[in-house]
């Protein structure tokens, strides 16, 4: 059905994963990595490189980390690919999703997160 949301699990060859992949119809419209240690560098690295990727090869550029208690936004490079991943505590995510019929909203999350 052309606009219904469906959630996805991304996985490359490399073994890089994306906990879930929002698609909107055909249409990729939200990436989320879930990391309950995003202060650990290494975890912290991980976790948005794979972001990167998966939106590269997916052609999705909203990219969300959610987290355990960290909010706001980071620009993260990795070998030419560059992106803005928005970093948001999971208890506020959950209590923000939008009740609009099931789905996506343009805005989500919404601007500033």
């Amino acid at each position: 059905l052309e606009g219904s949301v469906s959630v996805f699990y991304w996985k490359n060859a490399a073994g890089e994963e994306v906990d879930f992949v929002v698609r909107e119809g055909r249409q990729v419209v939200l990436l989320i990595q879930v990391c309950v240690d995003a202060e650990s560098r290494e975890t912290r690295q991980r976790e948005m490189k794979a972001l990167l990727k998966a939106g590269r090869d997916l052609h999705c550029d909203r990219l969300l980390l959610l987290t355990r208690d960290e909010e706001g936004e980071e620009e993260f490079s990795w070998f030419g690919m560059q992106g803005v991943i928005q970093l948001i505590p999971l208890w506020k995510w959950l209590l923000s999703l939008p009740g609009n019929g099931g789905r996506v909203s343009p805005d989500f999350p919404a601007p500033g997160w």
